[in-house]
C-alpha cells in the first residue's frame, strides 16, 4: 500500500501552480485577474451554436441497434485506455492516471455502476415507476457533519458506549488556522465536522449518509429491480 501511494504521488502530484492568464475577446489585453478569467470562461463556453440546416440534407443511414446495448467491459477498458495523462479530473477528482492503474479492482465496479445506470431507465419505463435524479455535491461534506447527530446515530447502529465516547473525545477540542496569502489567521474552535485526514471521517459521514437515505426513502417502495451479471 506504502508503494501505491508513492507511485501516486510520483505521477500525479505536488505540482505548483501559477496564476492562470487568459486573453480577452479581442485577443489584445491577458489578464490573470480570477474573476476577469471565471468570465471571460464562461464566455467562451456559452456561445451560442448555429448550423446550416441544408447539410442535414442527406440520405438516412441504416440505425445502428447496437449502441442502444449496454457497452462491455472490454469497450469501457478501450475508453479508460484513451484517456490522457495529465489531465484535470472530472467532478469525481479522479485522475485518469488511477483508473488505467486500477485495472480489474476498480474496472468490475466501474462496469458494475454503468451497467446500472444505463438499464435504469429502461427497467422504470417496464415497471411503470417514474424515475428522479439527484445529483449531490459531497466536495465539502465532511464539513457538514453534526457531531451530536452522528453520537446519537453511532449508539442507533449498534456503537457501544465506550466506542461512541472515544469518537466524540477525538473531535472534542478541535483547533484550526487558515492560511491567507502567507498569513496565518489565529487558531479557532471547530464544533462541527469530522477531522480531515482521519482514517475514520469517510466512514463516519457514510453512517450520517446512510441514517439520511434511510429517512429519504422511509415510505417508498421498494424501488425499480434490476438484473445484472
Amino acid at each position: 500500500m506504502k508503494g501505491f501511494y508513492s507511485g501516486l504521488k510520483e505521477v500525479w502530484g505536488p505540482k505548483k501552480k501559477g496564476p492562470v492568464h487568459l486573453k480577452s475577446t479581442d485577443g489584445i489585453e491577458t489578464s490573470s485577474d480570477s474573476k476577469r478569467v471565471v468570465a471571460r470562461w464562461s464566455e467562451l463556453l456559452h456561445v451560442p451554436g448555429d448550423i446550416d440546416y441544408e447539410a442535414l440534407d442527406i440520405p438516412q443511414r441504416i440505425t445502428k441497434t447496437s449502441l442502444d446495448e449496454t457497452p462491455t467491459m472490454a469497450e469501457m477498458a478501450r475508453a479508460i485506455a484513451g484517456l490522457k495523462d495529465g489531465k484535470p479530473p472530472g467532478g469525481d477528482g479522479i485522475p485518469a492516471e488511477i483508473w488505467k492503474h486500477g485495472r480489474d479492482n476498480l474496472f468490475s465496479r466501474l462496469h458494475q455502476l454503468i451497467t446500472n445506470a444505463w438499464e435504469l431507465p429502461e427497467k422504470c419505463i417496464e415497471q411503470g415507476r417514474l424515475l428522479y435524479m439527484v445529483f449531490v455535491d459531497f466536495s465539502k461534506a465532511l464539513d457538514t457533519v453534526g457531531r451530536t447527530g452522528l453520537r446519537q446515530l453511532l449508539r442507533k447502529y449498534g456503537c457501544p458506549e465506550k466506542f461512541t465516547t472515544i469518537i466524540e473525545a477525538l473531535h472534542t477540542g478541535m483547533m484550526v488556522n487558515f492560511s491567507v496569502g502567507g498569513e496565518v489567521s489565529e487558531s479557532f474552535s471547530v464544533t462541527n465536522g469530522v477531522k480531515q485526514g482521519c482514517v475514520l471521517a469517510h466512514t463516519l459521514f457514510s453512517i450520517v449518509l446512510s441514517a439520511m437515505f434511510d429517512e429519504a426513502f422511509r415510505d417508498m417502495g421498494d424501488g425499480v429491480h434490476i438484473q445484472s451479471r
